[in-house]
């Protein structure tokens, strides 16, 4: 069987997207193996229907579905491409959803408001047990800029 019909026979074609239904990672990503060789199964069906995947690239989603195949639904970007894609979207977590966050949105708030009652951010930083430049993005917009 060729390698084409060997991927295909793995894809339930919908309306919109072409899903990966054989092995997927713990990433979520499909997973095609040729003889010992795991691939990205997204990152295979670009290479099978568009072509060669320049070096450092990587091939983004248009429909966000991490097990579609639709080389229609795939597009090469940087990194930074997409994480812009993912901030567009929507989907990047924020606040109180970001894995990394030491503060939450009611804290970001009461923070603000002492800022404004003249509280110094080392006195903050303090009382919060966080570093002085956590409330300093969070005061300015950098870090929670959503929060008004």
């Amino acid at each position: 069987m060729k390698e084409l019909e060997r991927f295909e026979s793995k894809v339930c074609k919908t309306e919109n997207c072409h899903l990966w239904e054989a092995s997927v990672g713990g990433s979520g990503y499909g997973q095609f193996y040729t003889g010992r060789v795991k691939f990205s199964a997204h990152r295979k069906a670009y290479e099978l229907y568009i072509g060669d995947i320049p070096k450092g690239m990587l091939v983004c989603h248009s429909c966000d579905n991490k097990r579609c195949v639709n080389p229609e639904h795939l597009f090469l970007g940087s990194q930074q491409d997409n994480i812009d894609d993912k901030i567009m979207k929507g989907r990047h977590p924020r606040g109180d959803f970001h894995v990394s966050s030491k503060l939450s949105e009611t804290k970001v708030k009461d923070i603000k408001r002492m800022i404004g009652d003249g509280f110094t951010h080392s006195f903050i930083a303090s009382a919060y047990g966080v570093a002085r430049s956590t409330i300093s993005m969070a005061a300015s917009g950098a870090n929670w800029g959503n929060l008004t």
